[in-house]
């Protein structure tokens, strides 16, 4: 048998700032007759662990878990789209299906001035087009992402929904209402939910039992060839846009599983602000043609699509070619009961040229045009239908064009006025009433980016919100409805819990300030505050359980730590540090930097301060100032050298020296590595043996078991037989 032959394409989204629709289409993605299918139903993907630079409160992760379930929760749908592990591997070789936000173009996806904002790399087979693997990479090299609208970024949810369309098979769209158009601009919103054409396309992928089927054939205006690459659409007799698909080089198109219904059908070119230029597939496109009704302009025919049918509408041929030309600018979003102008752009229109819609939701006044372009108000009624609704431009010779998807009702946006109460736990789940306005069912709830356990719809002013474990902070809450649209609370919720302290070192510096303490604890976190005497301590954050304070100036004495937890209780450490007259020691630098984790490196400390060093320990942590063992042998030089011979070391790696004066003072220095071993810490002597218990040994007042007791001798000779060849060489 012969290797299987696999090939890779790419589709991209596009930053757009201008841009045009003509048609509107789900299209499945088809190369050289294969249409690109998946072999499963269900499809796992994984999110790179480095997520992106621009967001640092994890709201990405939420952002992609809603863009995939938007296709798989569509009714009908047979997609299931699995949120599987995060993963470390950024390739797009492997078979994990990894969502990459890629910040250097390591990919290579992303040349300089591509504009392309996101892509999706597809591996199929050629024999039959079965997908082997898909990956979505952001351009993090050129653009800026959010998940909030921050101005000049591009919203996450908004571009991943779209890829996740190519992700399952889908082609790009020429609706800019459609998630799949193919161009993005800055802080757009409205592509994060599905419009009804992309909901048939995710219906389509996977056929299911009792869908509706709708089939027909195109002809050229001579009316003996076929029509290939033409867009057929279905709009329900309200004027609602609902599918379209593309014709093949038969003239034949193929509605699947949309919803039952009264319909109008209407065959349009594909031209406009998206040609077939944008397309993956290779379907050869005509555009030499008119729009064309079945049935006429004025009075198209209305098909019965009734549940679980196969409807066949027959065969049509398109009108000739005409000389007017649409170039829709956008879509115009209105709210119910809400009007706005609305300019349709073009060339070649006949003076007397109006805008007309074939809806009751919509109301059209005060209309103008001229040779490029068409205007009127539109309204839309107090209670429109929220969907996506043509116009149609009309000449006076009875010509027409389509504006496909100009104009998209939509609800109110979501208002989020209080939170019943603002000081929650750290930990987690507890019951919040939100409070507001135009909440939808399926709305979901983000505190400071970490998604909420639990929502439960009450109306559409009021949800119930069970919340996540979320590190002590006040943070912003956000309720997003399902439509893409968004409120946000500022220091809507606090989330709390008292700090904890279990150790520091040292517990003694200088009075002039500038004394590094290892705080060891719990619960800290980067809004944390420490004080004392109401002097704020700067600090550096590791964990929620290790900072790094530096001490400021301070008179002698002893002081009281304060450490501040939003909304929780302070706590105060007595005695926690005492500020004496002596300078603090301070190793600025060591050689050998490295020795055998056995032991035995003689190693000369450089520095100042030295004055009555009692103890330097090697293998020390160099993030929490704990750990380590004590040098064999320590000889203080002056107060700028100390030599100090290496002890065993439990095991290799990179640690930190630390260097302890009689005071309580110390100093601790990173960067020391212990290599191998060229001794084993369990020995066998004659008669029996023994180990070092290195762990207990730091804890014991005096614990040298006989191979460390020999190891010392040997060591305080050697020091000593050093000390004294360098005196007699000076």
């Amino acid at each position: 048998m012969g290797a299987m032959r696999i090939k890779t394409i790419t589709l991209t989204l596009a930053c757009l700032f201008l841009g045009a629709a003509a048609t509107q289409a789900y299209i499945r993605i088809q190369i050289s007759g294969k249409t690109l299918h998946w072999g499963s139903n269900s499809i796992s993907y994984h999110i790179h662990n480095a997520g992106s630079d621009d967001i640092s409160d994890g709201s990405h992760i939420p952002a992609i878990e809603h863009a995939f379930a938007s296709w798989s929760d569509v009714n009908g749908s047979q997609i299931t789209l699995n949120r599987g592990s995060n993963t470390s591997n950024a390739s797009t070789s492997t078979s994990q299906h990894t969502i990459v936000f890629d910040e250097d173009n390591s990919s290579g996806y992303f040349p300089s001035g591509s504009g392309i904002v996101a892509i999706t790399p597809i591996s199929y087979r050629l024999s039959d087009g079965q997908i082997t693997d898909a990956d979505i990479l952001f351009n993090g090299s050129q653009f800026s992402f959010s998940t909030d609208q921050t101005p000049g970024t591009f919203d996450v949810q908004d571009v991943l929904t779209h890829e996740v369309g190519h992700f399952i098979g889908l082609d790009h769209s020429p609706s800019t209402s459609s998630t799949m158009w193919p161009y993005v601009a800055p802080n757009q919103w409205i592509h994060r939910s599905l419009s009804q054409d992309d909901q048939a396309g995710a219906v389509a992928i996977a056929v299911g039992s009792n869908q509706t089927k709708v089939t027909g054939r195109i002809f050229k205006p001579n009316g003996s060839n076929p029509l290939s690459g033409a867009i057929v659409s279905a709009s329900l007799s309200d004027g609602r846009f609902v599918a379209s698909a593309i014709t093949n080089s038969n003239g034949n198109f193929n509605f699947r599983g949309i919803p039952a219904g009264d319909y109008h059908f209407c065959v349009t070119p594909l031209e406009g602000g998206m040609t077939s230029a944008n397309l993956t597939s290779n379907y050869a496109v005509n555009t030499s043609f008119a729009p064309t009704f079945y049935g006429d302009f004025d009075n198209p025919t209305l098909f019965v699509l009734n549940p679980g049918a196969n409807l066949g509408l027959g065969s049509l041929t398109v009108q000739e070619d005409i000389a007017m030309k649409e170039n829709s600018s956008s879509t115009t979003l209105l709210k119910q009961g809400e009007s706005k102008v609305v300019t349709i752009f073009g060339s070649n229109f006949s003076a007397g040229t109006i805008l007309v819609d074939k809806t009751s939701q919509l109301t059209i006044s005060n209309v103008s045009s001229g040779s490029s372009f068409v205007r009127g108000t539109v309204s839309a009624n107090s209670a429109a239908m929220l969907a996506s609704y043509d116009l149609y431009l009309k000449a006076p010779n009875g010509d027409f064009e389509v504006a496909s998807s100009v104009v998209e009702v939509i609800a109110s946006a979501p208002n989020l006025a209080g939170v019943s109460r603002f000081k929650n736990s750290s930990a987690g789940g507890e019951t919040l009433t939100l409070t507001g306005s135009y909440f939808q069912p399926g709305c979901f709830v983000l505190f400071g980016g970490i998604e909420a356990a639990e929502v439960t719809y009450v109306d559409s002013n009021t949800l119930d919100v069970i919340t996540p474990a979320v590190p002590l902070s006040i943070v912003d809450v956000a309720v997003h409805n399902p439509d893409g649209q968004q409120s946000v609370l500022e220091d809507g919720a606090a989330f709390t819990g008292q700090a904890m302290v279990s150790q520091s070192w040292p517990n003694k510096g200088q009075s002039s300030g500038g004394t590094k303490v290892f705080l060891n604890g719990d619960n800290f976190n980067t809004v944390t505050e420490f004080f004392i005497d109401g002097q704020s301590i700067p600090f550096e954050y590791h964990s929620s359980q290790i900072v790094h304070l530096t001490m400021p100036p301070h008179s002698l004495g002893d002081v009281t730590l304060t450490v501040r937890n939003p909304a929780a209780s302070d706590l105060e450490v007595p005695n926690f540090f005492e500020y004496i007259a002596a300078p603090d020691p301070s190793i600025t630098g060591f050689t050998p930097r490295k020795g055998p984790k056995g032991g035995g490196t003689l190693v000369d400390l450089f520095g100042e301060g030295f004055i009555d060093v009692v103890e330097v320990r090697f293998g020390v942590d160099p993030v929490t100032g704990l750990g380590g063992v004590p040098a064999a042998v320590t000889t203080t030089v002056s107060s700028n050298a100390v030599k100090a011979l290496t002890s065993n070391n439990p095991a290799a790696g990179s640690y930190a020296v630390k260097l302890v004066t009689s005071s309580g003072q110390g100093s601790v220095i990173s960067g020391f590595t212990f290599e191998g071993s060229n001794y084993d810490s369990s020995i066998n002597l004659p008669g029996g043996g023994c180990s070092v218990d290195f762990d207990s040994e730091q804890g014991a007042d005096f614990k040298v078991l006989i191979p460390q007791y020999l190891l010392t001798i040997l060591g305080w000779l050697l020091l000593r037989s050093r000390i004294r060849s360098k005196a007699m060489v000076n």
